[in-house]
């Protein structure tokens, strides 16, 4: 439970705030304590808030523009339609979060836990998820886009239709994740993993996916069309549909693959292709 003395003082604005934190910087045993606070629709702009304890507070309608969370607890907070533009959540803790609608473009997530967190309709456009763990969260209509998810887990993760055009995807895990129908145009996604992911009807043209792995991967009428997939593991796929036209498919693995015949070839060079 918050210490009512923070939140009072948290009541008087930023500059009460700000020489509190001063004051508390002088004594290293003391901690803050916000958690299970109403803060909803707050101008909490630019605040210091590292190391704060949010958990179970509810920060809907919240403004933290700007604000430095850097090690934060916001387990099982609400963030519903939250402000999060520019904010630092560095190593944060977000487990279980509810944020539906939250707009946290430009915002940095770096190393942050956000395991079980719900972002569906999230702007988290030029956000940075760099080594995060995302794994069985819920992104459906987000839009990602030129996000860096460079190294992060969102392993068993729903993106149903969200928006990753230009996103970095560098050694991205989604393994078993749900991407129908999303939106992945001209990513940068070297050494991503796919396997057994659900990639139906989503759309990878023009993107840098070489060395990719997409073992049991189900691209039903996917688009990969001009994709750098060389050198990329497609074992035991399904490529029901798959458009390959125009892909660069040297040393890319095919063995087992499935609904081959369905899958639309054209312009590639077959010879590149490794069937057994």
């Amino acid at each position: 439970m918050a210490k009512l003395s923070h939140l009072q003082i948290l009541s008087q604005g930023a500059i009460a705030w700000q020489q509190f934190r001063r004051e508390l910087c002088l004594k290293s045993d003391q901690s803050i304590d916000l958690s299970n606070s109403d803060l909803s629709e707050l101008n909490l702009r630019g605040l210091e808030l590292s190391g704060v304890n949010l958990r179970r507070s509810d920060l809907t309608q919240t403004k933290l523009v700007a604000a430095n969370l850097t090690n934060a607890d916001l387990t099982n907070a609400d963030l519903t339609n939250a402000q999060l533009n520019e904010a630092t959540l560095h190593r944060s803790n977000l487990l279980n979060v509810v944020a539906h609608n939250l707009d946290a473009t430009g915002a940095d997530f770096s190393f942050a836990n956000l395991m079980g967190t719900e972002l569906e309709f999230a702007n988290l456009q030029d956000s940075s998820f760099h080594c995060a763990k995302l794994s069985r969260s819920l992104l459906s209509y987000a839009n990602l886009r030129n996000a860096n998810l460079a190294e992060c887990d969102a392993s068993v993760s729903v993106f149903f239709e969200a928006e990753l055009q230009e996103s970095h995807l560098y050694q991205t895990n989604f393994t078993g994740a749900k991407l129908i129908r999303s939106h992945l145009v001209h990513i940068y996604g070297v050494m991503a993993i796919f396997n057994n992911a659900l990639l139906w009807g989503a759309d990878l043209s023009w993107s840098n996916l070489m060395r990719s792995a997409f073992v049991g991967t189900d691209l039903s009428d996917a688009n990969l069309r001009g994709a750098n997939l060389s050198y990329a593991d497609f074992r035991n796929a399904n490529l029901k549909g798959t458009d390959f036209r125009g892909a660069n498919l040297k040393g890319a693995d095919f063995r087992d693959v499935k609904n081959l015949d369905s899958a639309n070839l054209d312009d590639t060079n077959r010879s590149q292709i490794r069937w057994n």
